[in-house]
């Protein structure tokens, strides 16, 4: 049986100045959105990120070169933290720091992206890319992130280059450097195992039907890009022969497929949702979303929930008796753009209906990273479907050039029209990112706010007392503070046995009902503490006291 003979996308025309110039200031004015307020927006330290930032510090701490990370249980692939140590020894074990990381990913990933829709749809619709791409508020939150999912967007819309690079010129050194970025794209996040699935069904398809190249050359272009990315995946294959638990341990973590009929209905459900995101349904995390319930009609402008219906989540949460939150976050966009996004992915399936190889790989690209979602736990997840977000500004953009294509007499009605959602998203995704998102209460919740407050100050000010006692969870359990804190002098948990000697000063971290209190006991004749600092929740009530114990003069 003969297969359907499809097309390769055309070579697009060598890049204009002017087009390196666009591309210079979008990937600047993106670069701005991904710094600026970082050291606020968002507020705290989220528990993975402080994670992340411990391993990274001991990178440098212990022997060896880990190749994967397991601390408190969360496997995980090595490249991000080899560059979180980075930014911690440009800004020291601060959450700036650590976020910056995903800054300058988020930001390389810009160019990456222009690249990739120039190769598969030509310049116009590379620049209108662009212009969806850089305030994509999907992208930009993860981007100020210390997540390293940020990674996969910028390896994904690379490898998809050079993969349209070796079916089309079929040079050999274009299938080895996408061989090259194929294996260390397996160093970077879990979803990228989907989205080379996606690319070896590419590259043989592509190989096997758009490429006049005799069959002893197509195979040996797949037998360097294995090879090649074979051996940039040896260190990492040699430690999973010696911890088969660590190849599939975050996958069984996670996955739904394993819970037997029951998990296989909600993977359904799941899948209807993710299909949603883009104009009904949004992921219900406060760290990747703004939460609240699904609206049809998402207004531009809207107030984060009052501090009252905080309150109550709050105390629901802690009680077991918060509902099922999944689903009811806010769409990935407004209304209007989701519907532009849908009519791209309806434009791909036309190009497959006309044989074209680019539209059937981008498919490929967008159903198999859906999995990463639909086939997980909390279903829409923003951040496990973070290697979609090249693709959906590359839709949108496909479905604003065909609007443009087909205007006729009315072109220019039609480039004022396109103007104006270019304007309309941009201002409504940059308002959401950095006035709404930041100040939802849940927000300051999820990312363990408080606990970044108190460590920042401990860092800001003097040590005046060489023992700081803290809660024993605040230094064991709490990843914020413990990354925020290393190498502060003198503080000690309060369950340390044998408990130190009490110096002439002590700070004493006291929180208030309802957390669990200190456990210290001042020696007697000490006089009694004075109150140094104090530290308030979002409701206002003050959570927790330093105070500082001092045994008097001659004692």
């Amino acid at each position: 049986m003969r297969l359907p003979r499809l097309e390769l996308p055309a070579e697009p025309p060598p890049v204009a100045r002017w087009e390196w110039f666009v591309v210079l200031a979008a990937t600047l004015l993106g670069g701005f959105l991904r710094f600026v307020a970082l050291e606020s927006i968002p507020p705290g330290l989220w528990y993975d990120e402080a994670i992340n930032g411990i391993d990274a510090l001991s990178i440098l701490r212990e022997p060896g070169w880990p190749l994967f990370f397991v601390t408190r249980g969360h496997p995980r692939e090595p490249m991000f933290m080899y560059l979180e140590l980075l930014g911690i020894l440009a800004g020291g074990t601060t959450a700036p720091a650590l976020r910056a990381v995903g800054g300058v990913v988020g930001t390389l990933a810009i160019p990456a992206t222009w690249w990739m829709a120039r190769s598969y749809a030509g310049p116009r619709v590379a620049l209108l890319t662009l212009a969806f791409f850089v305030p994509m508020r999907w992208h930009l939150t993860f981007s100020r992130l210390a997540f390293r999912t940020i990674l996969t967007t910028l390896f994904c819309p690379l490898i998809a280059v050079f993969l349209l690079r070796t079916l089309r010129s079929g040079r050999r050194w274009d299938a080895a450097v996408l061989g090259l970025l194929c294996g260390l794209g397996l160093y970077t996040y879990l979803s990228m195992r989907l989205f080379l699935l996606a690319v070896a069904l590419g590259l043989v398809i592509g190989l096997a039907t758009a490429v006049r190249t005799p069959a002893r050359r197509a195979v040996h272009l797949v037998l360097i890009a294995a090879t090649v990315g074979l051996l940039v995946l040896v260190p990492l294959g040699l430690h999973f022969l010696s911890h088969p638990e660590h190849l599939s341990g975050r996958q069984r973590q996670i996955s739904l497929i394993d819970q037997g009929a029951e998990g296989w209905k909600r993977i359904g459900r799941q899948a209807i949702d993710v299909a949603l995101m883009t104009t009904l349904r949004g992921d219900h995390e406060a760290k990747h979303n703004i939460p609240g319930p699904p609206r049809f009609m998402q207004a531009y402008l809207f107030a984060p929930d009052s501090a009252d219906s905080h309150a109550r989540w709050r105390d629901a949460r802690r009680m077991g008796e918060a509902p099922d939150p999944h689903g009811t976050g806010l769409p990935a966009f407004d209304l209007l753009t989701g519907l532009f996004c849908l009519g791209g992915i309806g434009l791909l399936v036309g190009q497959v209906r006309h044989r074209q190889w680019a539209g059937l790989f981008l498919l490929l690209w967008l159903l198999l990273g859906s999995l990463a979602s639909v086939l997980s736990f909390g279903a829409p997840n923003m951040l496990r479907l973070m290697l979609l977000t090249p693709l959906a500004a590359l839709c949108l953009a496909l479905a604003a050039n065909a609007i443009l294509e087909h205007s006729g007499r009315s072109r220019r009605m039609a480039q004022v029209g396109i103007a104006i959602l270019l304007v309309w998203f941009a201002a409504g995704e940059t308002w959401r990112a950095f006035a709404v998102w930041p100040r939802h209460p849940q927000v300051w919740e999820s990312y363990q706010a408080r606990f970044r407050d108190v460590a920042d100050w401990l860092v800001a000010h003097p040590m005046r007392a060489p023992v700081i006692v803290a809660p024993s969870y605040f230094v064991a359990d709490t990843p914020t503070f413990i990354f925020l804190t290393d190498g502060v002098p003198g503080l000690v948990s309060d369950a340390i046995k044998p408990a130190p000697a009490f110096p002439d000063t002590v700070w004493v971290l006291a929180p208030h009902a309802p957390f669990p209190p200190v456990r210290f006991h001042a020696p007697t004749g000490s006089r009694a503490p004075v109150e140094v600092a104090r530290f308030h929740d979002l409701d206002g009530a003050v959570w927790l006291s330093v105070l500082e114990y001092n045994e008097p003069a001659g004692d």
